[in-house]
C-alpha cells in the first residue's frame, strides 16, 4: 500500500475530508475563476475515490443505456449516490415528463446537501436522502448497514445501481443490503454493482503485479487494512455467488476489473450485473 494511502486512513474520516479540501483547494479555486461555476462538484467536496469524477459517471451511464437498462421512465435507486458522479448524466436520460424517478441515498450528509443544493433544485423527479450508517471510512456512529431498512415501496425500482459500495461493506452489511434490494427491486429488474471478487486468478495477480494486494484473509471476504476494514472489502468468488443465488437473484455478466493487475480496461473494479428472478 502506498505511503500516502497509509497517512490518509490513519485520519479520522472528518480529518479526510479536510485534508482533500486543503489539497484540492489552490485548483479548484483556479478553475472557478476560469470557468466560473460547474454543474460538478469541486475536486475537494468529491468523497468516492481517485478516479476521474465526470468519466467515470459518464461511462457508467453509457454503458446502461447501451444495454438499455435504463431509459426515461426508469425508477431507479443510486445505493450510495455520493455527491451525483451518477446522478448527474442521468439527468440527461431519466424524465419528468416521462414519469421517470430517481432516488439515491448516501451516509455522507455533506454529499447529500450539495445533491439537494445542485441536481434536486433543478430535477424535481431526482431525489436525495442522508443515511448516516457507521462505516470506518466516512462516518462514525452507532447506526449499522446490517439493520438499516430501505425507505422504499416494495417492487419499486426498474434499475439499482451499487457503484464501489460493497467494496467497503462487511458481509452483514452486504447480505443486508442484498435482503433490501431483493425488497425493493422489480421482479426481471436489473442490479449493476461492483465488487472485487477474490478468484484464483486474482489471487495469482495480486503476488506477482502492484495491484491491490487483499493480504488479510478472512475465508469469506479479505481486507488490505485490517485497521481500516472498510477502506476496500474482497469477497471470495464463492461466496458472493451463493449470496446472490440466496437472496433470489440471477447473475446476468461480470466484467473483471483491472484493480488485481489484469490488463487495463474499462473498469477498476470488477462490475457484476444480475437481476431478480420472476418466480
Amino acid at each position: 500500500m502506498k505511503f500516502s494511502r497509509i497517512v490518509f486512513y490513519f485520519l479520522p474520516p472528518e480529518l479526510r475530508f479536510w485534508a482533500r479540501r486543503v489539497f484540492y483547494m489552490p485548483s479548484d479555486v483556479i478553475n472557478y475563476l476560469r470557468n466560473g461555476k460547474s454543474k460538478y462538484p469541486a475536486k475537494g467536496l468529491i468523497f468516492t475515490g481517485s478516479g476521474d469524477f465526470e468519466k467515470e459517471g459518464n461511462q457508467i451511464v453509457a454503458e446502461l443505456l447501451s444495454k438499455k437498462f435504463v431509459k426515461a421512465d426508469s425508477k431507479v435507486l443510486d445505493i450510495g449516490c455520493g455527491i451525483g458522479r451518477i446522478a448527474i448524466p442521468l439527468t440527461d436520460v431519466i424524465s419528468l415528463k416521462a414519469d421517470g424517478e430517481y432516488h439515491g441515498f448516501d451516509i455522507v450528509e455533506r454529499g447529500i446537501k450539495w445533491c439537494k443544493e445542485n441536481i434536486k433544485s433543478k430535477y424535481p423527479h431526482f431525489n436525495f436522502l442522508c443515511v448516516p450508517l457507521n462505516n470506518d471510512l466516512y462516518v462514525n456512529n452507532d447506526r449499522k448497514a446490517s439493520e438499516f431498512i430501505f425507505p422504499y415501496k416494495e417492487n419499486q425500482f426498474d434499475l439499482i445501481i451499487s457503484n464501489s459500495v460493497f467494496t467497503h461493506m462487511l458481509p452483514s452489511d452486504l447480505e443486508n443490503y442484498l435482503d433490501q434490494i431483493s425488497k425493493v427491486l422489480k421482479p426481471g429488474g436489473v442490479v449493476r454493482a461492483t465488487f472485487f471478487i477474490i478468484d484464483e486468478e486474482s489471487k495469482r495477480l495480486m503476488k506477482s503485479n502492484n495491484g491491490l494486494d487483499f493480504k488479510f484473509n478472512y475465508e469469506d471476504y479479505y481486507l488490505i487494512d485490517d485497521k481500516v476494514k472498510c477502506a476496500n472489502v474482497g469477497y471470495s468468488e464463492k461466496y458472493l455467488y451463493s449470496k446472490l443465488k440466496m437472496y433470489g437473484f440471477e447473475m446476468l455478466e461480470i466484467n473483471k476489473g483491472y484493480w488485481c493487475g489484469r490488463e487495463k480496461k474499462e473498469n477498476f473494479q470488477d462490475v457484476v450485473y444480475f437481476s431478480k428472478l420472476t418466480n
